[in-house]
């Protein structure tokens, strides 16, 4: 679950450097976070090997899983990070 904040954040300063408006950012990197994550496992799933010819069906639902079970993670983690950079950003840019 670290990874997930981890990248949350990496996600959240990069979106808040550029949009200035916080609801936008938070809506923005829930959405760019939830689709890196899926890309990364419909990339491992559809270019693995398996040993059996269907061993991949069982993967399908896997990324699905993830958003859900992550989604309040991200959701959360998103706010505090989007409003946390927006007011690192509002300091530097005051002084």
């Amino acid at each position: 679950m670290l990874v997930v904040v981890f990248i949350t954040c990496l996600v959240s300063f990069g979106l808040a450097w550029f949009i200035h408006s916080i609801p936008l950012a938070v809506t923005g990197s829930v959405v760019i976070t939830d689709l890196l994550f899926v890309l990364y496992f419909v990339y491992q799933f559809a270019f693995s090997r398996q040993a059996h010819e269907h061993g991949n069906e069982e993967y399908i639902l896997l990324p699905t899983v993830f958003v859900v079970v992550t989604m309040p993670t991200v959701l959360l983690s998103s706010i505090g990070f989007v409003r946390l950079a927006s007011r690192v950003y509002k300091s530097k840019s005051a002084t």
